[in-house]
């Protein structure tokens, strides 16, 4: 195996063959206490030459990827998948207004539509799913974002639930496809019985608990729907915050809540985060919880909404402005800003209205189209030489000049009249100008 800054062998076999060999073999194979396996004589051989030496298991196959690999093979293989561009902006358009949504119901939403342009959009990273969690056979338990960040800003205010204190995620829906928190894992339910319920982890270890247990977990908030508290138990305004947000807004979120994760749950983690700015996204959070009952939407920068962007001047102002410029700059007395600018300071003086400042009008002044601008200050002839010739001579054909051969070289008659008929005779046998 040879990596970016390591080089070496790795060792696959399957998990009950090495069961097997340790058995044989206890010096070569070896089991530590991490559950990883080693296999020390050639460890030390690979060590002499700088290199590496590593037993892999089969467990450590990911085998839901794999399958997922192998279900978008054709798509993955291809050097581009062509998806119309019409389809494509409302399928984006689709997932970005309803994060999260089913791919089963995605699918049934594009009637009309190729299901091949959804899965060659998730081949091709237009689409977000979990590679890792369902395999894509299974399309009414795969949540569908627009983006990686959109996805695990979505994750993440799942995991925040269970430090939520509020009632929204005392309840989950007992349906097949349901994603849950438990203990800090995530779990799908995969299929809710009259007596007991089957719950899948993203390793595939499957668990079954009693209805009973269940739902003394789901009222203590150690199992909570990441689904429910995201699209039913938030407000609307933070509903609408999240779909206006921005992937870039997401991985800012994302990276403020990696921070302050710790914090929530109890403890303290140092890093290189001032402690001021750690305060004040707690405290936004603890905000959001309150108003919206989703802290997540407090770690959300407000880029957007930064600095006023109205107009201060009023309508009058505006007004006065436009003909101080028009009625006395722009004219042939040619005065400069400055002499209008104090005349325009009067007039807003007596009439107690707000006073431009000189960068505005200045500004203003600039906008003006210029052509005309400098036509009333200095007449059409300047504003002829201000602006850029635009003759129609560019678009004629150019006469192709050669080099005269002997028999087209004549004497120019010292008479006008006789160059004149002669010059139109010479041009049309071939021979060029006579010059």
């Amino acid at each position: 195996m040879i990596h970016t800054d390591s080089l070496g062998w790795e060792e696959w076999k399957t998990e009950e063959e090495l069961r097997q060999l340790m058995e044989k073999m206890p010096n070569r194979y070896v089991r530590g206490d991490d559950g990883c396996w080693y296999c020390p004589p050639g460890e030390r051989y690979a060590e002499q030459f700088g290199f590496f030496y590593r037993v892999r298991s089969s467990t450590e196959i990911d085998w839901i990827f794999q399958r997922k690999l192998l279900f978008l093979e054709d798509y993955l293989r291809a050097e581009r998948v062509a998806v119309d561009e019409e389809e494509a902006e409302a399928i984006l358009t689709l997932v970005t207004n309803m994060p999260g949504i089913c791919l089963n119901d995605l699918l049934r939403r594009i009637e009309g539509w190729s299901s091949d342009s959804i899965y060659a959009m998730i081949a091709s990273d237009q689409l977000c799913v979990d590679l890792h969690t369902t395999p894509l056979a299974e399309p009414e338990r795969i949540r569908t974002f627009r983006d990686e960040e959109t996805a695990r800003a979505y994750s993440t205010m799942g995991e925040a639930c269970c430090h939520s204190t509020t009632g929204a995620a005392r309840s989950v829906a007992l349906a097949v496809g349901t994603s849950i928190t438990w203990d800090g894992c995530r779990w799908m339910i995969v299929n809710p019985g009259l007596t007991t319920t089957a719950l899948l982890a993203e390793d595939g270890t499957l668990v079954e608990l009693t209805n009973g247990t269940l739902e003394v977990l789901i009222g203590q908030g150690k199992v909570v729907s990441a689904a429910e508290l995201v699209q039913a138990g938030i407000s609307d305004e933070a509903r609408e915050r999240l779909l206006r947000a921005s992937p870039d807004d997401f991985r800012e979120a994302n990276r403020r809540y990696a921070t302050i994760a710790s914090h929530l749950s109890g403890g303290k983690t140092p890093g290189t985060t001032p402690t001021r700015t750690v305060r004040q996204w707690l405290m936004r959070w603890r905000q959001a919880e309150r108003t919206h009952s989703c802290g997540y939407v407090g770690l959300l920068p407000q880029t957007s909404l930064r600095g006023n962007r109205n107009r201060k001047l009023t309508e009058a102002v505006l007004l006065l402005l436009d003909e101080f410029i028009a009625k006395d700059y722009e004219t042939l007395k040619q005065k400069g800003k400055l002499e209008v600018y104090a005349a325009l300071v009067r007039a807003c003086e007596e009439q107690a209205i707000t006073t431009p400042s000189y960068k505005t009008f200045a500004r203003a002044v600039r906008e003006r189209p210029q052509r005309e601008q400098i036509e009333k200050r200095q007449g059409k002839r300047s504003s002829y030489q201000s602006s850029s010739f635009s003759g129609s001579w560019h678009s004629r054909p150019r006469a192709t000049v050669t080099a005269p051969s002997k028999s087209a070289i004549s004497i120019i008659p010292s008479s006008t009249s006789n160059w004149s008929a002669r010059a139109p005779a010479a041009i049309s046998a071939g021979r060029g100008l006579p010059f």
